[in-house]
């Protein structure tokens, strides 16, 4: 093993602000922040969907909202959390939680370059990635994980979510993140061999990585000591078997006692997901994890709802139903589901849920919350 230990944003309307300030400013349930989340979650880009009217639904459990680290702090220093404020109120008015994630990597603000953090820029080349069915690709550009800078205003900015949600009840778990390129989870988003040639002559060693994890671990667990955190887990690359680094850090919260951590796997599906490598390595990763009192869910690659309009060969999520059963299978506390999955995008305004998928939805979740009685 290679460890190294070494106010509120002003509102349009008056009465909206009151409503805002008078449900977030009551006392905290502090009992429930640390509330393992159980059951289907709907999850998306929060800011597509401060009026999600996936709460509404009986059989979904709440919403797990992601953020880019830029978009709430455009400028050095100046925070915008009114859109987690926002839904934060929503779930509270329909009795359900907000999980959040905050985005680093490729979603930093700019102004983080200015600063003297050093950057590496690539195009995402993943099967499944965006535009894939117009065999496109994306420029992407992030703070390398490991840099000092980076490091500092990212534990910064943390430490200002702390402040503001750390004894929020209504938000069910805060993604434990930092040290990435892309996405959320531990390991390195780079498909492209000379992209990732290009990544370790960029200064790149295994303990770099997993020092700078341990250093931004003990980081969250100071700030939010009484939240629960979900850290996200894959392998060093995509398509890779190798977990090795997922494997250390797994094995650092579960020997460091910090139960208050789950994990969560972002690739859920029914194409490959059986079929060995990496997903099994992981799955192993969350069973050990499972026997030593730590918790699980699991997140689905992609949206059904989408993928069905893929140019034939890039769908991975060919049947929401079959990918449920095969996470239930492996009993996780949660299973997060698109947005789109849920709601029709086509009748989002309205609040349709999405028909094709219904009956799937209110089976995967009776089975999720039967197993956890």
């Amino acid at each position: 093993m290679k460890f190294v230990y070494k106010i509120f944003a002003i509102f349009i309307s008056i009465n909206v602000l009151f409503t805002q300030w008078s449900i977030l400013s009551a006392p905290a349930d502090n009992h429930k922040t640390r509330q393992i989340p159980i059951g289907i979650m709907s999850f998306g880009w929060g800011k597509n969907f401060l009026d999600t009217k996936s709460l509404d639904l009986p059989y979904i459990s709440g919403m797990t909202a992601y953020f880019g680290w830029g978009d709430l702090e455009t400028e050095d220093g100046k925070y915008d959390f009114s859109a987690i404020d926002t839904l934060i109120v929503l779930a509270k008015t329909k009795g359900k939680i907000i999980n959040l994630g905050f985005y680093p990597g490729a979603n930093a603000p700019e102004w983080l370059y200015q600063r003297g953090v050093k950057s590496f820029s690539w195009m995402r080349k993943l099967k499944e990635d965006q535009a894939r069915s117009r065999g496109e690709f994306l420029q992407r550009k992030s703070p390398l994980p490991w840099d000092p800078i980076f490091i500092k205003y990212w534990k910064r900015f943390i430490s200002k979510a702390a402040e503001r949600y750390k004894d929020e009840s209504t938000i069910g778990y805060i993604s434990l993140t930092g040290p990435v390129i892309d996405e959320l989870a531990t390991g390195i988003l780079l498909k492209d061999n000379k992209d990732w040639n290009r990544f370790v002559s960029s200064g790149y060693t295994y303990d770099k990585v997993l020092n700078s994890w341990i250093e931004i671990i003990e980081h969250f667990q100071k700030v939010m000591p009484s939240k629960r955190l979900v850290l996200a887990i894959g392998p060093t690359r995509p398509g890779d078997s190798d977990v090795s680094r997922s494997r250390d850090i797994v094995e650092y919260i579960i020997k460091r006692k910090y139960t208050n951590i789950s994990f969560l796997c972002v690739f859920l599906n029914n194409t490959w997901f059986l079929k060995g490598g990496g997903a099994a390595n992981i799955r192993k990763l969350l069973k050990e994890a499972k026997v030593n009192g730590f918790t699980f869910g699991y997140q689905m690659a992609q949206s059904a709802h989408r993928n069905a309009t893929w140019v034939k060969g890039n769908a991975i999520v060919k049947s929401l139903r079959k990918s449920l059963e095969i996470g239930i299978a492996d009993d996780p506390s949660w299973i997060e589901v698109w947005h789109d999955d849920i709601i029709d995008p086509s009748k989002r305004k309205e609040g349709i849920p999405n028909s094709k998928y219904i009956d799937d939805l209110k089976w995967a979740y009776g089975a999720l919350l039967k197993s956890k009685r």
